[in-house]
């Protein structure tokens, strides 16, 4: 989850169906109408950094793949 209620600045005012929830998205596309594209990885990142978090929502980071159709 994106925005966890255990976070010291969630906005647990927001209720259940945002709090503890994902929320966050990448939008993606292929750079032309034959090109394949591969999530290889996504995890969730955002660690407070002695003690302070940079934000109430957790990142998400994605690698890809582009490839050509047929290749």
């Amino acid at each position: 989850m994106t925005l966890p209620s255990t976070h010291p600045s969630a906005p647990l005012e927001a209720g259940p169906e945002l709090v503890d929830q994902r929320i966050d998205h990448i939008f993606y596309r292929p750079g032309h109408e034959d090109q394949l594209v591969n999530v290889e990885s996504a995890v969730i990142a955002g660690d407070a950094v002695d003690g302070t978090f940079p934000s109430d929502h957790r990142a998400v980071v994605c690698d890809f793949r582009w490839r050509n159709r047929g290749a």
